[in-house]
């Protein structure tokens, strides 16, 4: 990329310019510069139209709904996005844009026939050089729809590719982070769920290495999701708080409302197997240390009515008849 922005300003030729600009956007949007990536795109798109190339300008579509993909935001997508789309010959390729972009803007049911097409070809692929490209993006269509025997083939796919611990793709189109984080997702979806961990886990790490920002989201969440089924809810909760809080400012308002959900999953969760608010956790806590009301009101700066009434709650919830009850109940 270096070589191509030194030929660029040596040559002033357009062929190298629309290069150059075409990494410019790619890198970007791998480490979440989204605004940049925008640019660059919008500019490399000016180059090929003035130099008459469809397929150069029509790269600049393939970026823009890669960018709505990751941001999870139909926003992105041009508004001559559909017609720009259809000038373009079918391939499996232009298939799965088509099915995530369509999921984007909420057509969900014409997305799933679309994706039924895909989803049969993961059976027996023709493998081009564009068929990881299809790959990369059928997760999000797996995920979507619930699949879990299309996880199973999409990992089994995946998996060579998940060995390479770099970035994946090309600065012409866009590039992904580790491939770790689609093979991850896929386990996860076909019920393997401590060897999506670990994937997901080594995703975050080369994620991290490479600054691929978005992608870290991605490897956060999916992990969160997984650590949940596999009922451990408290790392889940920190994972999706620490996705949610990058989400917001990298500005993925789509990873944000998906880690806001969890969230509340797990809060519901919470509050069904701990019936007691975090004030009674407090209060509960000293009980147990066989301090009087007096005492704990003094400890919470609270007065002792208010200690007598939480204490009154908390056996109520527990079913407890007295403090020696709730202490037995509370150590086991």
């Amino acid at each position: 990329m270096a070589a191509v922005a030194t030929l660029a300003d040596r040559s002033g030729l357009p062929l190298a310019s629309w290069h150059r600009l075409r990494g410019v956007a790619a890198q970007a949007a791998l480490e979440g510069r989204f605004a940049a990536a925008r640019s660059a795109n919008l500019e490399a798109h000016r180059l090929g139209s003035r130099a008459g190339d469809a397929q150069s300008a029509g790269m600049s579509y393939a970026f823009a709904a890669h960018l709505a993909m990751l941001r999870g935001d139909a926003v992105e997508l041009p508004d001559d996005y559909w017609p720009a789309l259809e000038a373009f010959p079918p391939s499996p390729l232009m298939t799965v844009f088509r099915a995530n972009t369509l999921l984007l803007e909420g057509r969900r049911e014409e997305a799933r026939v679309w994706y039924e097409r895909l989803r049969s070809m993961l059976d027996d692929p023709v493998v081009d050089i564009r068929w990881l490209g299809v790959l990369m993006l059928l997760i999000d269509l797996v995920e979507a729809f619930g699949d879990p025997r299309a996880g199973e083939a999409l990992a089994t796919q995946l998996k060579p590719y998940a060995a390479y611990p770099g970035a994946v793709g090309t600065p012409t189109a866009f590039f992904a982070g580790s491939m770790q984080g689609p093979y991850g997702r896929a386990l996860g979806h076909a019920g393997q769920l401590r060897d999506a961990e670990a994937a997901l886990r080594a995703a975050i790490m080369h994620d991290t290495a490479l600054g691929a920002r978005p992608h870290i989201v991605l490897g956060r969440l999916a992990l969160a999701e997984v650590l949940r089924r596999l009922d451990d809810p408290d790392a889940a909760a920190t994972l999706a708080a620490a996705a949610a809080a990058e989400a917001r400012r990298l500005d993925m308002p789509g990873s944000l409302a998906r880690t806001d959900r969890l969230l509340a999953d797990l809060a519901s969760v919470r509050r069904e197997t701990d019936p007691l608010t975090p004030r009674e956790h407090e209060v509960a806590a000293l009980v147990v240390q066989a301090m009087s009301n007096r005492e704990i009101a003094a400890r919470l700066v609270l007065s002792e009515r208010t200690i007598e009434n939480h204490v009154r709650s908390i056996l109520a919830k527990f079913g407890c008849t007295n403090r020696t009850e709730l202490v037995a109940r509370w150590r086991s």
